[in-house]
């Protein structure tokens, strides 16, 4: 079956209602077609007898010797297309308007038409909650406890093997399993255009199935988030600032939705534990370390919505349960981490000043210092043909006034070594940015930066002093 082009995927039962379900009479053209595939040629999808709908009761349909699989196997085929091809394949307990009857009965937390199944335009299988309760899909495990209504889910998330099931209420589980099609891709594709074509001559029949409104001014809760599937943990090479791992992850993730990338930076404690951490005071040096990283999380979230511009990281949004920001995936990870492959020419060099000056000119037009500006947290967004850069991780960052000594001590201005406990401006940005950049990366200038400091006995304005300007221009 791996390798027939008709094939769209395999549906089985889980031990209990749901594979008991799948052997109701009315499913029988379904679970035929296993039979089918292992004894005999398919019979003409054409005939009523092979429609799963064609009977209003949908109990006297097709061969009444037909036997349902032992396993409570189902399978989706071109051949025997859904009903009404604008829907897709249905799900449910309503025998006139579903494909597939998961209950014989009404007595279930089971919705008339539950999910839909179907190819989307460009040929992706979606699953369609439509259901007045609620549906989850997990990969390979995961996402079971993001339950959601009105939502979609992408089934061939990406190119590995995974598997997949649908979740409903009080344990009700389906596994799907989706052929490979290695040996008959282009048949197949065939055979997904057609249905594609066939599904978009008709506007879409969703209306009709109570799908429920996603309002995108609705207010925001855990149960109407996007849903982000964690591909890979990120490393200091491809992200800025790593974090307490206790605390942190930094994850590339997926929109099951769109299946977009995008990259994750994820506070691991329960939402119980933050909710004691914003209203407590500082206990044990472990809950105000915990404490810290949550409020420098929180003022990362907050600044970054704050913030667009094309040579910041972008921010998509952020998530509750698990709580989260999401931005922009740069695959290329960090300015030290590319010098490390392939060393930053001077040209590039350039650009990365003249574009770090551009995203500080527009930050600081905010009211926003950064603070802790380095090498691991300029990003670099493309390298061949247009080099770009942006800069990420806003944890330290701040509104109006300065006066708190934090960021990197490799790239703090001079004036935080001799006069730490005075204002500062945003000035301190400009310094940690042309620091790395005079010697790309190694050595930082923190000798520099120190002897520096111990001239400006008489801070004025803020202001480096001309030869403070000469000695960096000169510094080898």
């Amino acid at each position: 079956m791996e390798d027939d082009p008709n094939l769209i995927l395999v549906i089985r039962g889980a031990p209990g209602d749901a594979a008991k379900c799948l052997k109701l009479p009315h499913n029988r053209a379904r679970y035929s077609a296993l039979l089918d595939y292992i004894q005999r040629p398919p019979p003409d999808p054409r005939s009523r007898s092979s429609s799963p709908n064609s009977d209003s009761d949908g109990d006297n349909q097709g061969d009444n010797n037909d036997e349902p699989p032992p396993d409570g196997s189902l399978l989706l085929t071109f051949d025997k297309p859904p009903a009404d091809f604008t829907r897709g394949f249905t799900f449910g307990i309503s025998k006139n308007r579903c494909d597939v009857l998961l209950a014989s009965t009404r007595a279930t937390d089971i919705s008339a038409v539950h999910f839909v199944i179907t190819l989307d335009k460009t040929g992706h299988l979606m699953l369609r909650d439509v259901s007045s309760t609620e549906t989850a899909v997990s990969y390979d495990g995961w996402g079971e406890q993001h339950q959601r209504r009105g939502f979609q889910w992408i089934l061939d998330l990406n190119d590995k093997r995974m598997s997949i099931s649908v979740h409903l209420r009080y344990g009700f589980r389906l596994d799907i399993t989706l052929p490979s099609h290695a040996s008959c891709q282009s048949q197949y594709r065939a055979n997904v255009d057609a249905y594609v074509k066939a599904s978009q001559d008709s506007v879409l029949g969703l209306g009709g199935l109570n799908m429920p409104s996603q309002d995108p001014t609705r207010p925001r809760t855990p149960i109407n988030d996007p849903i982000y599937f964690p591909t890979e943990t990120l490393g200091r090479g491809s992200f800025g600032k790593v974090y307490n791992a206790q605390l942190m992850k930094n994850a590339r993730v997926l929109d099951v939705s769109t299946g977009r990338d995008y990259a994750s930076k994820r506070f691991l404690l329960h939402s119980a534990d933050i909710e004691k951490m914003k209203k407590k005071p500082t206990e044990s040096p472990a809950f105000k370390q915990h404490k810290t990283e949550l409020i420098e999380f929180l003022n990362e979230m907050k600044i970054m919505k704050y913030l667009m511009h094309k040579h910041v990281v972008e921010f998509v949004c952020y998530t509750e349960d698990p709580l989260q920001i999401v931005m922009e995936y740069m695959p290329l990870g960090s300015l030290r981490f590319q010098h490390s492959i392939i060393p930053i020419s001077i040209t590039e060099t350039q650009l990365v000043l003249a574009q770090g000056l551009d995203a500080l000119r527009f930050m600081h037009s905010k009211g926003v210092t950064h603070r802790d500006i380095k090498p691991e947290n300029i990003l670099i967004h493309s390298r061949s043909g247009s080099f770009t850069i942006k800069l990420a991780d806003f944890g330290l960052s701040k509104f109006g006034s300065l006066r708190t000594n934090v960021g990197t001590l490799d790239y703090k201005a001079p004036e935080s070594f001799h006069f730490p406990s005075i204002n500062y401006d945003n000035r301190v940005d400009i310094w940690a940015l042309g620091s790395p950049l005079s010697s790309p990366m190694v050595p930082p200038m923190l000798n520099l930066a120190m002897a520096l400091s111990t001239s400006l006995t008489q801070p004025k304005e803020h202001c480096f002093p001309i030869q403070t300007a000469h000695s960096i221009l000169c510094y080898p």
